[in-house]
């Protein structure tokens, strides 16, 4: 029979030498690894904590319609009919809404889709039937006017044409609306008012301002945020900024002219999607959305970084909270890339 002997005073003499060494070795090279902000970084960092502010107002662009909330705003921006097809949904169901329309300083009429049928086999209206009150007078006083109707049958085959003084007419004659299809249009003179979750049997009094003309949704949002003068102002320091709507996106422009062209860098202290569109109405793509790991560890602050490149032009901002914002206010600081 044969003993075998071990030996553990070898092994554990050479653990005694070498565990000092390892942990001295991995306490230095942790001690290289040290994370510092860049000074682009370090100024952006610094900007939140500056004591002048700003405050700034994002207007909500949603009493133009259900088709202009933050999500969906990138199509309806392209889109020409303030109506259109909007006065249904994606499900089918009616919108129960009533339409106000303006033609000059007159208010002429009011209207509302009371039902419809839609054909499933052909993918087409099969039948719209409308309601609507003319006002003579032109004034907002709707108050004592009865309701004409009119049942639109098979409106996908020939576009229908009607006048809210005299009913159907032919296209060559003066109308106020036309139905092709689903496809509600407007007369090139004609605006019109949008009042949601509302009833034409109870309307009595037209809103006094507001109305949209059938143009482009872009050109249609820049001329209401310039007449209420929605701009960005003195980016070179700490801004507050409230959207106008709790739960949507807000809008300014912004009038780089004289600024040179530059990479902008947008920085906010709550999380949301910063997009741009420019003068001609077309989207940008932002040119950096990272975050470095040494902004993520000591600027606390800064929850949403992206940066675009942008010339001397005038600019569409949207800003669209995501689910995790807490409130409609942040701060926000734009500063030049290097």
């Amino acid at each position: 029979m044969f003993k075998y002997t071990i030996n553990i005073q070898g092994p554990l003499l050479w653990m005694m030498v070498l565990l000092p060494l390892i942990f001295t070795i991995s306490c230095e090279r942790y001690n290289e690894e040290t994370y510092e902000l860049n000074e682009l970084e370090q100024v952006i960092c610094d900007r939140f904590s500056d004591t002048l502010s700003h405050e700034l107002k994002a207007a909500d662009l949603r009493l133009f319609g259900p088709s202009w909330t933050g999500k969906e705003v990138e199509q309806t921006l392209l889109n020409m009919e303030r109506i259109g097809s909007t006065w249904f949904n994606a499900d089918f169901e009616l919108e129960p809404d009533v339409f106000v329309f303006l033609e000059g300083a007159d208010t002429v009429a009011a209207m509302q889709i009371l039902d419809f049928v839609y054909d499933d086999a052909l993918v087409s209206m099969d039948s719209i039937y409308i309601a609507y009150l003319y006002n003579p007078a032109g004034t907002p006083a709707f108050g004592g006017l009865v309701a004409d109707t009119i049942l639109v049958l098979d409106p996908g085959t020939t576009p229908l044409y009607l006048d809210f003084s005299q009913g159907v007419v032919g296209a060559s004659d003066d109308w106020n609306i036309s139905l092709d299809g689903v496809n509600i249009k407007q007369a090139s003179l004609s605006k019109v008012f949008r009042l949601e979750n509302r009833l034409l049997a109870a309307f009595t009094t037209a809103p006094k301002e507001y109305y949209a003309a059938d143009i482009l949704g872009f050109e249609l949002a820049v001329n209401y945020l310039e007449a209420d003068t929605i701009y960005l102002t003195e980016t070179d320091s700490l801004l507050s900024v409230g959207i106008e709507s709790s739960t949507d996106a807000g809008y300014m422009l912004w009038n780089r002219q004289g600024m040179g062209s530059s990479e902008i860098i947008f920085n906010t202290t709550d999380y949301m999607t910063i997009a741009i569109w420019d003068e001609s109405g077309i989207y940008l793509d932002p040119s950096d959305v990272t975050m470095s790991m040494q902004t993520v560890a000591y600027c606390w602050a800064l929850k949403t970084k992206v940066a675009y490149e942008l010339d001397e032009s005038t600019y569409l901002v949207q800003f669209l909270p995501h689910e995790e914002m807490a409130t409609a206010e942040f701060d926000l600081v734009i500063v030049e890339g290097e």
